[in-house]
């Protein structure tokens, strides 16, 4: 849900900007400006070092959201060396959202946020991967505005990111993923730009690399994007033996590395566990186009939020609806990646609808707003691969409005002004999370819109630190009282369940109950009661 109240810092930034744009006398700006790999390197180090300050004020993030314990499942998994996991003799205490049981456990999700994570667990913290993709994301997304705006435009852009996506977002204060996305289609979009200028090998392998990265990590949101950039790279430069050559190429090694991973997991390459977790549990049920599946589950909890993902479906039977959630999801994009501040270029965007500059990534937006718009939720990093694209766009709106003046407002004030607010609600987000700057009921200050959908004092990382605070091992039992809201899952555990200091596991019968406890002898044995909006409640059962 997009936050108003930090809203309000940008428009009263904007109104600022607009009087001083107002008043100040007529001026040309040059905004500085460093060319090549310079460029996108001093980005990258900009977002490391911002994103290592924030650590000053906010802790290492804990998992929350269902989609976040399944990455990381996925991560450990990688971490251990292996692909995917032994399906446990105890698998139905186990079952969880996003995570499948058979044909082996794991998590349901494609590999590539996984695989960043794993990185980061290897390194110390999966953390580490989250904060060394949104470098990665920022430097790439410069390297692709060079390929379409002069270079001070593309340090701009990068520089944009850092501020709007870098510092605070749930991209970097959590296990979700999205950069990884936006990297994929910086590559994809970057490469494009460069061949369609100097038709070069490494730029052809580069674009290939992007679509095998939005395969592994978005694939319908990466099909929306790579249609039409494949279309106008075989138009083009389709005659061009070197250059189909390397697509192809790196391709051919994703596709296979990817229908490996899948065959490992389900046992068949074309059978990715996203579809073995929609056939088993009935969800996702994202796209409006695929019916519901007709299944049914053993846990109410989880009956529960197969029931909230059809009612979302639901949406389509009916045009009002349908509309009113389209706005929703625009609203959810547009605070993520926009806010305030850089909505005022579109007042441009009738003076560019024929610059020939951007024109073909104007198309790839439309492409994309309408592929999303049959999604029944959508969130910002669902939109992370055409983000490159919007702000090209964005930018190059800028560059109409830095011509412009209408009576005594000059465009060349705006342009200079209006990305100063980005650092200041960076800024003040900070103060939010140091105490210093009042925080509105409600609000998340970790990022410009969607808050984590728990209430604010639930933290199951505290109960781990209290079991891990007795030194002993553990198995604890989560029962659920009664319709506990289906975002508040506790049952997640990692790659190796028996090796675990604390194992996770639903509440069934007393007969399955005692058959899981003789399987764990030596563990202290706890049962949890989770009522919606309450604290849990722990208590201690006799063996």
């Amino acid at each position: 849900m997009y936050r108003r109240d930090l809203s309000r810092v940008e428009v009263w930034g904007v109104l600022l900007v607009v009087a001083v744009a107002l008043l100040a006398p007529r001026r040309r700006w040059r905004l500085p400006s460093l060319r090549g790999w310079r460029a996108w390197a001093a980005v990258g180090l900009v977002a490391l070092i911002v994103r290592l300050l924030v650590l000053l004020i906010l802790p290492l993030p804990y998992p929350i959201v269902h989609d976040e314990f399944s990455f990381l499942l996925q991560a450990d998994t990688f971490a251990h060396g292996r692909l995917t996991n032994p399906t446990h003799p105890f698998w139905m205490h186990f079952e969880t959202m996003h995570v499948i049981q058979q044909p082996s456990y794991n998590s349901m999700y494609f590999p590539v946020q996984g695989l960043i994570l794993a990185l980061g667990q290897i390194l110390g913290h999966p953390w580490i991967g989250v904060w060394l993709s949104c470098v990665a994301m920022c430097a790439a997304l410069t390297w692709m505005l060079q390929a379409w705006l002069p270079p001070r435009w593309a340090l701009l852009g990068g520089l944009i990111a850092v501020a709007r996506i870098g510092t605070f977002s749930y991209w970097t204060q959590g296990y979700w993923g999205g950069a990884h996305a936006m990297l994929g289609g910086a590559l994809v979009l970057g490469g494009l730009g460069r061949l369609l200028k100097k038709p070069r090998a490494v730029d052809a392998a580069l674009m290939a690399l992007g679509m095998v990265i939005l395969a592994g990590g978005r694939p319908y949101e990466g099909v929306l994007l790579c249609v039409p950039v494949g279309l106008l790279f075989l138009w083009r430069l389709g005659r061009r033996p070197a250059l189909l050559a390397s697509v192809t190429l790196v391709l051919a090694l994703g596709a296979v590395g990817l229908g490996y991973y899948c065959w490992r997991v389900t046992g068949s390459p074309f059978k990715p566990p996203y579809q073995v977790n929609r056939e088993t549990y009935g969800w996702p049920t994202t796209l409006a186009f695929l019916p519901v599946p007709d299944v049914s589950q053993r846990h109410p909890q989880m009956r529960h939020h197969y029931l909230i993902e059809s009612s979302f479906h639901e949406q389509y039977q009916s045009g009002s609806r349908t509309l009113i959630e389209a706005m929703v999801k625009a609203v959810a994009v547009w605070s993520f990646y926009l806010g305030p501040a850089l909505t005022v270029p579109l007042l441009m965007l009738p003076w560019m609808l024929r610059d020939r500059r951007v024109r073909f990534l104007l198309l790839t937006l439309g492409v994309g707003a309408a592929g999303l718009s049959l999604e029944q939720t959508v969130s910002p990093h669902y939109a992370a691969p055409f983000a490159p694209a919007l702000y090209a766009v964005i930018l190059q709106l800028l560059r109409h409005l830095r011509q412009c003046r209408w009576r005594r407002v000059s465009g060349a004030w705006l342009v200079i002004l209006l990305p100063l607010i980005l650092p200041f609600s960076v800024l003040v987000r900070a103060a939010q999370a140091a105490s210093l700057w009042p925080v509105a009921s409600g609000d998340n200050v970790y990022s410009w819109c969607c808050p984590p959908p728990v209430p604010p004092g639930w933290k199951r990382a505290e109960v781990i630190e209290f079991l891990q605070s007795m030194g002993s091992r553990h198995l604890v039992f989560v029962r659920y009282i009664p319709e506990a809201a289906y975002h508040e899952e506790w049952v997640y555990n990692g790659a190796e369940i028996d090796g675990q200091s604390i194992v996770w596991a639903r509440d069934l019968t007393p007969a399955e109950n005692r058959a899981l406890i003789r399987y764990y002898p030596g563990r202290r044995v706890w049962l949890l009661h989770k009522e919606y909006r309450k604290d849990p409640v722990l208590e201690e059962l006799a063996r």
